[in-house]
């Protein structure tokens, strides 16, 4: 599960595992109150050239293992939520894809906001 934390992507980068992570509340999945620091993991975001140190925390209660996110990112996307966004507004107003970045990668988005937006009838 992702945890979306406001956080600087820049302070991540330059302090790497010394960023001082805000800890949460409570689990998201069981409201447990015992969230301690788990590890970290690589993640990467555009705009990076090396891979960013993003903290794992632990509830003991249910024995999730919550990834902590930067705000204003997508779970499983490198790109922001305002480039995806944008980029989607551009192609329906438009009916080109904006230059600057793959036509593919900007069809993945559509297709996946297409998949989150119209139900299945299989």
């Amino acid at each position: 599960m992702i945890l979306s934390v406001c956080v600087p992507l820049s302070g991540i980068l330059r302090q790497g595992r010394d960023f001082p992570w805000p800890r949460p509340d409570s689990c998201p999945r069981c409201g447990g109150a015992r969230l301690w620091f788990h590890g970290f993991v690589e993640g990467f975001f555009d705009g990076f050239m090396t891979g960013i140190w993003i903290r794992l925390v632990r509830c003991p209660d249910c024995k999730a293992v919550h990834r902590m996110r930067p705000a204003g990112y997508f779970k499983r996307f490198q790109s922001p939520v305002v480039a995806i966004r944008s980029s989607i507004v551009h192609r329906v107003q438009t009916g080109r894809w904006p230059l600057g970045m793959s036509r593919q990668r900007q069809g993945y988005w559509l297709r996946g906001l297409m998949a989150k937006a119209v139900p299945s009838w299989e």
